[in-house]
Parts: structure tokens; sequence; C-alpha cells
């Protein structure tokens, strides 16, 4: 029977368990291990060179990312200047199969990445998931040993991922980080994003989020980062609406330049809706409101403003409506009060829609137009009787007084006044109250 053809990955299989560390690392090509320091690399040693190409070249975030760099990643390794043409190499679907095991990978534009095939040290991990073997490696990586980091990267990279799902092995990949090269960080990210379903689970626990949002901040000037947002960006929503694997895209938000966030700005817009009806979604959809910058900021909230009427029915996607008006972006509240003009007195008397209105009375230049909907509408006083709507009432009664021309509080009371007894009763009487107590309050005044 034909032994298989060996996998150009994976170093040459030893006679026994033992091996040597020299063949070891020559069969990788990982011939060195750069240390960061305020994220420059400082000079290279044994062999590397400094990289010339620009982060600018790479190949635009809505193509397809091509995996020729995880290909050739060996090669360079030992022959630097290969990395020249390595980010700008067309992807060839011939060159790999695409076996992702069953998680759907081709769907995410994403090739089964090649994998070191490094023998697996399992008293490794065992010893890194513990409080005191995570602190003893991790000192480990900070020695001036070269040949005990190279150990340490060897026997690490295999166990990538239960590494940064465990409490103390996260630490362990952090701080391998910021030791690692860019060749070797290639071979990092080929064990994370190899199987999109183990991705998700990494994702949603606290480790592994903690150690993805490490991650982000490691790639911000590599091209590698793109193979991470477009994986990010095709499982957006799943993880926008999980309490926990929402941190990794709000950090990528927060972190990131708005340019190379546009993947998650588009499937932010595309399931905007989705999101702030949903009871995670929404929080995490204000947080990624407030946190985003650039072009598709002002998108995101012109569809939110156009689906306001819904959303501030909504008992979530109200929320998101008085996060909005928080933000006192002059244009997307002229847009909300263009579109809730007529529906005001139908939303003062729901438990979310009422607090969007206060929150539409609080803004100087939506007030006028929200009283004014309110005394030309024939509901006023069944509004000012409502378990909801009497607080609304009671806020427009505040913010006209303190206004600087006192008319429109005058044609408020008025109309209130026409209909006392009414007011007398249930929750009506918290309204009349305000206006007796407005009343007294003035006579007061006038005395003193």
């Amino acid at each position: 029977m034909n032994s298989p053809a060996a996998n150009f990955f994976e170093a040459p299989q030893q006679p026994s368990t033992s091996f040597s560390i020299d063949s070891l690392s020559r069969s990788i090509g990982l011939l060195s291990i750069n240390r960061y320091g305020n994220g420059n690399p400082s000079q290279p040693f044994l062999g590397t060179y400094p990289r010339t190409h620009q982060v600018n070249d790479v190949i635009p975030q809505q193509t397809p990312v091509p995996t020729a760099w995880f290909r050739d990643s060996m090669e360079a390794a030992q022959n630097p200047f290969l990395e020249q043409r390595i980010f700008a190499e067309p992807h060839n679907p011939l060159m790999w199969p695409q076996q992702d095991g069953g998680a759907g990978l081709k769907d995410h534009g994403i090739h089964q990445f090649p994998s070191l095939g490094l023998p697996k040290d399992h008293s490794f991990l065992a010893n890194a998931k513990t409080q005191h073997g995570s602190i003893e490696i991790q000192k480990s990586l900070k020695s001036n040993d070269n040949m005990q980091l190279m150990m340490t990267y060897i026997k690490a990279v295999p166990f990538t991922v239960p590494l940064m799902m465990d409490q103390h092995g996260c630490h362990v990949f952090m701080k391998l980080l910021d030791f690692c090269s860019d060749t070797q960080l290639r071979f990092i990210m080929a064990e994370i994003v190899q199987n999109i379903a183990s991705f998700l689970e990494l994702s949603c626990s606290r480790s592994g989020s903690k150690s993805l949002k490490r991650l982000i901040k490691r790639l911000q000037k590599s091209p590698m980062l793109a193979v991470l947002i477009n994986i990010l960006a095709n499982e957006f929503y799943p993880l926008m609406v999980h309490p926990i694997g929402n941190h990794v895209i709000l950090e990528c938000i927060d972190t990131l330049q708005p340019q190379q966030n546009e993947l998650l700005y588009i499937k932010a817009i595309e399931h905007c809706l989705e999101l702030a009806t949903n009871e995670f979604g929404c929080i995490a959809l204000n947080i990624f409101i407030n946190h985003s910058k650039g072009p598709y900021r002002f998108k995101l909230l012109n569809s939110i403003c156009n689906h306001v009427v819904y959303l501030s029915q909504d008992p979530l996607g109200n929320y998101v409506v008085q996060n909005v008006l928080a933000l006192e972006n002059p244009c997307c509240n002229r847009e909300i009060c263009s579109q809730l003009k007529g529906h005001y007195a139908r939303l003062s008397m729901q438990k979310g829609g009422s607090h969007v209105v206060e929150k539409c009375l609080s803004s100087r230049e939506m007030m006028k137009h929200v009283v004014e909907d309110l005394l030309h509408t024939n509901q006023l006083i069944q509004v000012a009787k409502d378990k909801f709507g009497n607080y609304v009432v009671q806020k427009a009664l505040q913010v006209t007084k303190r206004a600087e021309s006192g008319q429109l509080h005058q044609q408020l009371v008025s109309v209130l006044k026409q209909h006392k007894y009414a007011l007398q009763h249930g929750y009506g009487k918290n309204v009349w109250n305000a206006i007796e107590n407005e009343k007294n309050a003035a006579a007061d005044h006038s005395e003193l």
C-alpha cells in the first residue's frame, strides 16, 4: 500500500517521540522569533530581514481573502525576499483542496489554511492551563533564550484554540503574540480560522473573546486582519446577539480604522432592524453606533431613522431610537421628527414609545413640533389620563415653561384646564397637580 503524499507543511516524521530541535526548526522554516516593543519590531536576529511591503498594498477587503500568504509562509521564512510577492499573489483555487470539515469555510470566501502538522505535547497544554504553569511559560517567553522561545512557540501552536479558551492559557497566548513574528503569526492564524464552528465557540467564550480582542490589536497593521474581518462579517448577526461574542466585533469598531471595518459596517446596516429588536443585539448596536466613525456611521443612523416609527413601538427597539436622539445629531433629529409626526399621541400611550416622546421633548429643535402635534390631536386628554402618557404631558409642561416663548406653554395649559373634571381622577390627576403646583409657585413668587 502506497504511503500518502507528504504534506508540505508537515514536519518530517521522526522515528521516535524524541526529535531534533535543529531539524524541526529547519523543516518548518521557523528560524526567528522577533521581539516587539510598543508596536514596533526591534532589530531582527537569526537571519530575518525587515519587510518591504506596505499595508496599503493588500487586496481590498470586499474581495475574497487570498490564502497564498499561508501557503508561502515557510518558504518566505527561509527566503525573506519572497515576502514582497506573498501579499499580492492571486489565489489559485487548484493549489489547495477545499476541505472545510463541514464547517462551511467555502461560503465565507476563505479556504482551509494549511497546518504546521507539529507533534502535540499534551503535557504543555495541561501545564499552561494551570495558574502556576501559565506564569512560568510567560516568564520563559520573556527570557533571552532564543531556543527556548522557539520551543515554546512550537509547543503552543497546535493548541492555539484550547489555550485561547482557557482562563490561564489565554495569558500564554496573549504573551506569545508579543514575541512572535508576522510569519509565525500566520500559522497561529491558520489554527484559529480553519474551522468556523470552533471560531464561533471561541468568540463566545469569555477567555476566547478576550484573546481575540488582543489578536485584533496585534493585527492592526497586518494584511492578515482582512481574514479575521471577513469571518466576523459573515458571522456578524450570531456574534452581535451573543452577550460575549459581540465584544469581538465591538473591539474592531473601537480599535480599527473605518476603512478596515467596512464589511462590518455594511453588515450592521443590513441587520440593524433585527439587532435593534433583540435583547442583546439592541445593546450591542447602541455601543456599535456610539463608537462608529466615518461615512458608514451616517448611513447606519439614516437606516435607523428611516424605520423610527416601527422601532419606537418595539419594547427593545425604542432604546436604540433613544440612543440616536441622545447623539443630538441635527440631521437625524430632523428626520426622526418628520417620521414621527402624527404618531406622538399614540406613542405616548405605550411604555417604550412614551420614553421616545419624552426624549424628543428634551430636544430644543424637536420640542415645539412635538407639543404642536399633541395640541392638534383630539387625543391630548386621553394621553394625559394614560398611565404612560401622563408623564409625557408633565414633561411637555416642564419644557414649554422653560422655553423662551411662553406662548406654547399657555396654549397647553389652556387646553388642559378645559377638561379640569376629566383630570381629577386616575392618572390624569398627576397632570392636574402639576398645573396646580405651577400656579401656586407663581403666586408665591408674586407675593415676594
